[in-house]
């Protein structure tokens, strides 16, 4: 099967233009809780899908939708009356964007022709042409714009120097399907002349093909493509790539080309593997230069402005922080809850993995080992309070948000289990099973209300000798059982860096009676639960 980027290639060459005398929504619902039955709540993540269906394949991307706001520089929009830019005859749909021309202002417009009228948006004859004095005439056009696609139509896109000789090319991209396929015009003033620039080389390699230059402007699951202008001391070479994201690196191809006037040639090519954090990414300019149209609202490029790096091998996304004192040096200290970039992109909570980390010697960045999350919708940092009197708080780690929150215990200290500072989860040692927590498990519990399930968080012994009290009790909804709810109550201690169960009881008790414990759950001096 070719490759995305052989078959975006062959997508945008034979949607090239010829030269001058040629002819679910996925819906997730949140998990069931350990230690429950019958609960229904739902953590709803929504995703966009959008299957492309290509001439040689068919792509589906999640997350890009292509927009028609009006563009600041554009003019005008559809309803608005167009300009007369002195052609001869009516013109629709023009959008415009500003170029330098020998240092000086010019403008690049795309429009559609009208015959009898405008057609529908995506429609009917466009072109792309120069202003290259500024005075509102159009001085040169190219051949007609092909496979403009529905809805959104050719566009103006940028206009960056990419040689670096003082006069903007003019790219246009066809807002297709599978992202923007983009091509370059080179604009001449003696004569006045706008003509696509060709690859002359004969052994093109990389991503390119001799014939009209085009690539890509897209960013979709899995692949990523763009451009971008490097100085170099012996002149301005026009690198795009290609990136295909395959966790946990990406495979990245690039080609360097130099262009001198309508002429491109292929002067080097790499293929590497990275990681996926140190791909190259398209963004909302080209060479230092806007992007225009439905372009503009590409996400800058660069590190994902959603992450934070705390010094781990890629940025973490949904960043939670607290400050406490974790390893009792009465000094604070900072805890991190994040999940890691997927695809390269930040993205649902509950569909990436998550952590949990400390920085202990304030340095700002994570500390040893950090801990893996057992599960997470919207998790966060909750809050630190000392289980065991030591003088060192324990982190309370938010697992899952909903009506009955779950959460989980971890401690942090300057020696770990991996022999280096880091912040480890807190496991039940000696544990109660009938009452859902056996020897060994990680300690995670949960506090509110949902239908025919209840559950709460008390303490005794706070601050001086810290006993954790957790209450639950669950039934059917309807049918056998429903007029019975079974009441469960746990004391655990933490002792020597683990739980030990204290005391345990399990009874029953007619539904209709009110239960031992309410929600509201102001325990071990956190607030457990707060019912809006």
């Amino acid at each position: 099967m070719p490759s995305i980027d052989d078959q975006l290639r062959t997508r945008m060459r034979e949607a090239a233009p010829q030269a001058a005398g040629a002819d679910d929504l996925v819906a997730h619902l949140g998990a069931r809780k350990r230690r429950r039955a019958g609960v229904r709540r739902a953590g709803t993540v929504a995703l966009v899908v959008v299957v492309l269906v290509g001439t040689t394949g068919a792509f589906v991307a999640l997350g890009r939708a292509f927009h028609t706001e009006p563009i600041p520089g554009t003019l005008p929009t559809p309803t608005q009356t167009p300009p007369d830019l002195g052609l001869g005859f009516p013109i629709c749909d023009v959008l415009s964007m500003p170029i330098t021309v020998a240092g000086a202002q010019g403008n690049a417009y795309v429009f559609t022709k009208a015959i009898d009228g405008c057609p529908k948006p995506g429609e009917g004859h466009r072109f792309v042409g120069a202003d290259l004095d500024g005075n509102g005439t159009v001085d040169a056009t190219a051949p007609e714009l092909t496979d403009c696609f529905s809805p959104v139509g050719c566009e103006a896109f940028a206009a960056p120097d990419v040689n670096g000789d003082g006069t903007s090319e003019i790219a246009v991209s066809t807002a297709g399907a599978d992202g923007y396929g983009v091509w370059l015009y080179a604009v001449t003033t003696s004569p006045a002349a706008l003509e696509p620039i060709i690859v002359v080389d004969p052994q093109a390699i990389g991503n390119v093909q001799t014939g009209p230059f085009q690539f890509a402007w897209v960013d979709v699951v899995g692949h990523s493509g763009g451009a971008r202008c490097d100085t170099l001391p012996n002149g301005t070479t026009f690198t795009i790539f290609g990136v295909d994201k395959m966790d946990p690196n990406a495979d990245v191809r690039t080609t360097d080309l130099r262009i001198a006037g309508a002429t491109a040639t292929v002067v080097g090519a790499s293929h590497d593997r990275v990681p996926i954090a140190d791909a190259p990414a398209p963004g909302n300019e080209l060479c230092g230069t806007p992007l225009y149209g439905s372009a503009a609202n590409f996400p800058k490029a660069g590190p994902n402005p959603e992450t934070v790096d705390i010094g781990l091998d890629a940025p973490l996304c949904d960043v939670s922080t607290l400050k406490a004192d974790l390893d009792g040096d009465s000094k604070q200290d900072a805890a991190w809850v994040g999940t890691f970039l997927k695809n390269g992109r930040c993205g649902a909570s509950d569909t990436r993995d998550a952590i949990v980390a400390v920085d202990l010697d304030g340095d700002g960045l994570a500390d040893g080992s950090y801990a893996t999350l057992p599960r997470c919708l919207l998790c966060q940092t909750y809050a630190a309070t000392d289980l065991n009197a030591d003088g060192a708080s324990e982190l309370v780690v938010l697992l899952q948000a909903s009506s009955t929150p779950e959460y989980a215990i971890y401690g942090a200290s300057s020696v770990s289990g991996s022999d280096s500072p880091g912040i480890d989860p807190l496991f039940v040692a000696t544990g109660n099973a009938e009452n859902g927590f056996p020897d060994g498990s990680q300690l995670t519990f949960s506090a509110g209300g949902d239908e025919g399930y209840s559950s709460a968080v008390r303490c005794e012994g706070f601050p001086t000798a810290p006993v954790l009290v957790l209450w639950r009790s669950e039934h059917p909804i309807e049918g056998p059982g429903a007029d019975v709810k079974n009441v469960y109550e746990t004391k655990l201690q933490l002792v020597s860096g683990a739980f030990a169960v204290v005391d345990a009881r399990h009874f029953a008790q007619p539904t209709s009676d009110p239960s031992p414990f309410g929600l509201t759950s102001q325990a071990c001096g956190v607030d457990w639960f707060s019912p809006a």
